[in-house]
C-alpha cells in the first residue's frame, strides 16, 4: 500500500484580561497585570493535544499569533490631572493571542484512495487556476480608460495611448480575454 504524508493546521486563540493589583492613596494611579485567560488557554491546548494524540499526528511547527494592547492618558479638566495605566504616559505591550499548530502524519492508503486524492487535488488546482485567471480578468476590466487631456482626442489605457475611446475599450477587452487563457 502506498504511504502519503497528511498535513493539518489548527488555530488556537484566547483573550487577555487586566487585573488591578494596587493603587495609590488618592486613587489617581493604579497598576496591575495583563495576562491571558489561563484556564481558557490551558483547556484549548489540552483539547488539541488529545486530538493530535488520538489520530497519531506529529507537531511540526507552532507559530505564535501576536497582537498589542495599549493604554493612553486621561485628563480630568475639572480639577487637575488624572492619570491612567502607565503613570500618565500610557504604555503598550505586545501579547501572544494564540498559536497556529501544523502537524503531519504518514498514512497508508489503497491505490483507489490514492487515485481519488490525486483527482481531487487536480480538480482543486484547476479550480484555483480558473479563479486566478478570473480575478486577473476582473482586475484588467476595472482599469480606467481616461482622456489624455482636456483638449486631446487621445485616450489612455494601461499607459498606452489610443486614437479613440472605442479603441481603448477594445484593447482592454483584448487584454482581459488573454488573461482568461
Amino acid at each position: 500500500m502506498p504511504r502519503i504524508l497528511e498535513t493539518i493546521s489548527r488555530q488556537l486563540r484566547w483573550d487577555w484580561q487586566h487585573t488591578n493589583t494596587g493603587e495609590n492613596k488618592n486613587q489617581t494611579a493604579w497598576w496591575g497585570n495583563y495576562e491571558p485567560q489561563w484556564d481558557v488557554m490551558d483547556a484549548k491546548i489540552a483539547n488539541l493535544v488529545c486530538e493530535l494524540e488520538d489520530d497519531q499526528w506529529e507537531v511540526k511547527s507552532v507559530t505564535p499569533l501576536t497582537s498589542s494592547r495599549y493604554t493612553g492618558v486621561g485628563l480630568d479638566n475639572r480639577g487637575g490631572g488624572t492619570t491612567v495605566w502607565g503613570g500618565g504616559y500610557g504604555y503598550a505591550t505586545p501579547v501572544t493571542v494564540g498559536v497556529i499548530v501544523l502537524a503531519q502524519r504518514w498514512v497508508e492508503v489503497s491505490e483507489d484512495e490514492l487515485a481519488q486524492r490525486s483527482r481531487e487535488r487536480a480538480e482543486r488546482q484547476a479550480s484555483q487556476a480558473t479563479a486566478a485567471r478570473r480575478a486577473e480578468h476582473d482586475r484588467i476590466m476595472a482599469l480606467p480608460i481616461k482622456a489624455s487631456g482636456i483638449f486631446s482626442k487621445e485616450w489612455v489605457f494601461n499607459g498606452e495611448k489610443y486614437p479613440s475611446e472605442g479603441a481603448a475599450v477594445v484593447a482592454r477587452k483584448s487584454l482581459a480575454e488573454k488573461a482568461l487563457g
